[in-house]
C-alpha cells in the first residue's frame, strides 16, 4: 500500500512538473526574444521598421529594442575608450551626426512626447535592475562616453 502511494505521488509530481515545463516552453516560443545582428547604429531604424520586429508581441519588442540599443551604446563606448585621444572628437562628431540623422528621419512630435512621458514615469526598480545588469567597468565607460558626447554636442551648438 505504501509503495502504491509513493508511486502515485511521484507520478503526480512528474505530471505537474512536466505540464508546467511544457506550458513555459509554449509561452517562451510565443514571446521569444530574437537574436539579431546589428553592427552599425544606422541598422537600428531598418530593423525597427521590419516585419520581423513589428510582428513581435509588445513585451518582446520592448525587450529587443532595449537590448539592441544597449548593445550599440556599449559597443560605441568601448570603441571610444580604445581610440587615441586625438581621434575621439572625430568619432563623437560621427556619432552625433548619425544620431541627428536618425532623429530627423524618424520620430513625429507625438512619438517623441510619448517617449518622454514613458521616460519620466519609469519605475525605480526597473532603472536599478538595468543599471545593475551592466558590469561596473562597462558602466563607467558608457558614462564617460555619454559625458563626452553631451559635451561635444554642446560645443557644436555653441553653448
Amino acid at each position: 500500500m505504501k509503495d502504491k502511494n509513493k508511486i502515485l505521488i511521484i507520478s503526480a509530481t512528474i505530471l505537474i512538473v512536466g505540464s508546467g515545463s511544457l506550458a513555459m516552453l509554449a509561452k517562451n516560443r510565443k514571446g521569444a526574444i530574437p537574436k539579431i545582428n546589428i553592427e552599425e547604429p544606422n541598422q537600428i531604424a531598418e530593423y525597427f521598421q521590419s516585419d520581423e520586429f513589428r510582428n513581435l508581441d509588445p513585451n518582446a519588442r520592448r525587450v529587443t529594442a532595449r537590448s539592441v540599443i544597449r548593445q550599440i551604446m556599449t559597443d560605441s563606448a568601448e570603441k571610444y575608450a580604445q581610440l587615441p585621444t586625438e581621434e575621439r572628437i572625430a568619432y563623437l562628431d560621427k556619432v552625433i551626426d548619425s544620431m541627428e540623422g536618425r532623429r530627423q528621419e524618424g520620430r513625429s512630435r507625438e512619438d517623441r512626447s510619448d517617449r518622454r512621458r514613458r521616460w519620466r514615469n519609469r519605475k525605480p526598480e526597473d532603472m536599478r535592475e538595468r543599471r545593475e545588469s551592466i558590469d561596473p567597468e562597462t558602466r563607467e565607460k558608457m558614462s564617460a562616453f555619454r559625458r563626452a558626447l553631451r559635451q561635444r554636442w554642446r560645443e557644436r551648438r555653441g553653448n
